[in-house]
């Protein structure tokens, strides 16, 4: 499966791909070169939730950080359909909190094939 989010030229958004009970992703921030991003990301989908959280260094206007998320609160996992993704962004530099960047998202999760690079 994977989840599609709004525009990414102006704010802070994400791109997840997840199996049914979970997966890797990117979030996407803006931040200086040398700060450091932590990254909480919690995706939603009824009475399913997975949570992850990313961290990196950062080189300079919107950057790509690995995010792992896993679901908890149903057997099945995530389905196809609707779901919210919500991120907050702490970025540190010189031994303090530069910013924060928050977002939420109404996201649609669909299914991918990626066996055999299909």
């Amino acid at each position: 499966m994977a989840l599609a989010a709004g525009d990414t030229e102006h704010r802070p958004a994400g791109d997840f791909g997840t199996q049914r009970a979970g997966g890797d992703g990117d979030d996407l921030a803006a931040c200086e070169d040398g700060q450091k991003l932590r990254v909480d990301v919690s995706l939603t989908q009824g009475d399913v939730s997975a949570r992850g959280v990313g961290s990196g260094k950062c080189s300079g206007g919107l950057g790509r950080f690995p995010v792992k998320v896993s679901a908890h609160g149903h057997k099945h996992g995530f389905d196809e359909g609707r779901a919210e993704v919500t991120a907050v962004a702490l970025i540190h530099g010189h031994g303090r909190v530069a910013d924060t960047q928050e977002w939420t998202r109404q996201v649609e999760i669909v299914t991918q094939n990626i066996d055999q690079g299909i």
